[in-house]
């Protein structure tokens, strides 16, 4: 049975992957802080014959990362999908210190600590994704704290991907354009999310490079609306 990690699972892009990794012969370790959420998407995955764990975990700390970790890597981990993430909007003058600290963390330092847990029990053929950013590739202003974490993301992923390359393991960038997601309501501003991706769309994408021949590399993979990124 294939076992796919996934952080961030209680809600949007995390859950909807989760949903289209579903079936009978994978098992999907679903991450996050949300139990209740994550009950949710344990009970929708299961619904459709797929087979779900949770791992309740708190990736806002050093600590809260590593205790997330030993439990994912119990077993061995065919898929990792660090989709969980912070987006602290606000001019640079206002912005906290705090706020910068967790999107470094949760975005950033949490990733590292996972994929460390996971590499020993990762097999040829195994993959990581990395959810990226359409910010990556295009500035906003007010989301420095943001940018700044995915182009770190980005800098650790590109490392990584040559370092297990030689193992066999794929290493997958995902830069995901802005997805209509509860994120937004805690977003200063007045966002159009009619215009925005759905979830299911940006898992669709996600699963695409995932699903791939173990020979195949799908080093990166863009998704966004026809309408714009934001």
């Amino acid at each position: 049975m294939q076992r796919c990690v996934i952080t961030g699972a209680s809600r949007g892009i995390g859950r909807a992957l989760a949903l289209r990794l579903a079936q009978v012969d994978r098992e999907i370790v679903l991450v996050g802080r949300n139990e209740e959420g994550l009950r949710e998407t344990q009970r929708l995955v299961e619904g459709k014959g797929g087979g779900a764990v949770v791992v309740v975990g708190r990736l806002e700390s050093v600590p809260g990362a590593e205790d997330a970790a030993k439990k994912i890597a119990g077993g061995r981990v065919d898929v990792l999908v660090n989709n969980a993430g912070v987006s602290n909007v606000g001019p640079i003058g206002e912005l906290t210190a705090a706020q910068w600290e967790e999107a470094l963390m949760v975005n950033v330092t949490a990733p590292f600590v996972l994929v460390k847990a996971v590499l020993p029990k990762m097999a040829a053929g195994s993959t990581i994704v990395n959810v990226l950013s359409v910010a990556n590739k295009v500035t906003f202003p007010n989301w420095a704290a943001y940018t700044m974490s995915k182009a770190a993301l980005e800098g650790f992923s590109r490392v990584l991907r040559e370092e297990v390359r030689p193992q066999g393991i794929r290493v997958v960038d995902a830069y995901i354009a802005a997805t209509d997601t509860e994120l937004w309501e805690a977003v200063p501003g007045e966002w159009k999310r009619e215009g925005m991706l759905r979830p299911a769309e940006a898992a669709e994408a996600i699963a695409y490079a995932i699903e791939r021949p173990n020979s195949v590399l799908v080093e990166s993979i863009s998704v966004g609306s026809l309408g714009g990124n934001l």
